[in-house]
């Protein structure tokens, strides 16, 4: 594809290519085989399925970290929290904790829990991840 490209399209500063429409008309686009084209209806509402499932997932985080743990929903607006496993997603919460003292503690943040590595612990214990 590289190469048909470069030599169709035009090439722009430090030689990237420019996709004009008349140029981008004449790429020939491979039309699928029947059973490739059945294949595709067949899983693409599962697809479907799992992308929203994904992200009402991900709005149910975010809103658990801004009510349970007093986070800025904003620094987790764009995060996909469904790609982290249990340790990256307790780095990014541990991470992303008011560093002052004057700020409110939220909720999880007792007496109890002043320390990262306790805070790991209750927060895997909250969540009910298993090591």
């Amino acid at each position: 594809m590289w190469h048909l490209l470069s030599r169709i399209t035009l090439h722009g500063k430090d030689e990237a290519l420019r996709l004009k429409t008349d140029k981008m008309e004449t790429i020939p686009i491979a039309i699928p085989s029947e059973s490739t084209r059945v294949a595709i209806q067949q899983i693409t509402p599962r697809l479907r399925e799992l992308a929203s499932r994904r992200i009402e997932a991900n709005a149910l985080i975010a809103g658990w970290l801004q009510h349970s743990l007093a986070l800025k929903p904003e620094a987790w607006r764009s995060t996909d929290f469904t790609m982290f496993d249990a340790d990256a997603f307790i780095a990014a919460v541990i991470n992303d904790l008011p560093k002052n003292e004057s700020s409110p503690q939220p909720r999880l943040l007792s007496s109890s829990v002043s320390t990262p590595s306790l805070l790991n612990q209750h927060v895997r214990r909250e969540l009910k991840f298993s090591r």
